[in-house]
């Protein structure tokens, strides 16, 4: 089994080129959206935190949008922070709106109560002790601030690993990395709530994927699960004839995102 390690130049490079490009962008908008709709409703933050941040995708969009709010995103990786602090000077986003340094969730330093909101865009899933880091965000936040969050379902391309592990006897051992992470983000409610977080919102979102054949499909799913394993070529052929064999007019399935809004409650 392949871990990711984003620490490294060809580990950030390996994920900016994968799910990086493919993914996180996407759930980045629709958890951007929540946030800056909020933003505007009740006119706060001033001061966010973005919690294991990566290249700036969700940052960065959240600079644009609210001009009025000073983002910090934060990054265990040196090599991810420096991505970001790339793409901000790229898109001119001067150091008093946008700030990136590379800091581990666990450990942020950073004043207890010092940020208004805070956010992370599918990281939850990397965080070695999740209730710690969780609890360590909580510690950061203002009483009664919001902290909003996203994970990849368990439901994410079930199309796709009905037909693998119904072809491929090593399915399991071959996507073991994958499936591990997908089976802890499941766990972030109940970690929210040990962390003494009370969710407030709650949502599924699922972006559709459609190939035009069952080669396509493999070669988009050898490259995004690259971050774990590769597929050897005689696992890729027999993948490909199978999805053909049951989708012969092409192979349709989905990315589904759980969305959460959580707060400290006031006086915790």
């Amino acid at each position: 089994m392949k871990i990711p390690n984003f620490r490294t130049r060809q580990g950030s490079e390996l994920y900016t080129m994968t799910a990086g490009r493919s993914i996180a962008p996407l759930v980045a908008d629709a958890l951007g959206e929540q946030v800056i709709a909020a933003v505007h409703e009740t006119n706060t933050p001033r001061r966010l935190l973005d919690v294991a941040c990566g290249p700036g995708t969700l940052a960065l969009q959240l600079a644009r949008d609210l001009p009025a709010t000073s983002i910090i995103g934060v990054d265990a990786s040196q090599e991810m922070v420096a991505r970001a602090q790339a793409a901000a000077a790229e898109a001119r986003l001067g150091e008093e709106r946008l700030r990136f340094a590379a800091m581990d969730a666990h450990q942020l330093a950073f004043e207890s109560a010092s940020f208004d909101a805070a956010t992370c865009n599918l990281g939850f899933p990397f965080f070695a002790h999740p209730v710690a880091a969780l609890g360590e965000i909580g510690r950061v936040l203002a009483p009664g601030a919001p902290f909003w969050a996203s994970v990849p379902d368990r439901q994410s391309w079930r199309e796709l690993f009905q037909v693998t592990h119904e072809v491929i006897p090593r399915s399991d051992q071959l996507l073991h990395g994958f499936m591990a992470k997908l089976e802890q983000a499941q766990r972030l409610l109940p970690s929210l709530e040990q962390a003494g977080f009370v969710v407030t919102r709650q949502e599924l979102l699922r972006f559709p994927f459609t190939f035009a054949n069952g080669l396509e499909a493999v070669m988009f799913f050898n490259r995004l699960f690259s971050l774990f394993t590769t597929l050897p070529a005689p696992v890729e052929r027999r993948l490909s004839q199978a999805l053909d064999e049951r989708y012969p007019q092409g192979v349709s399935t989905s990315y589904v995102a759980l969305l959460v809004c959580a707060q400290r409650p006031t006086g915790t």
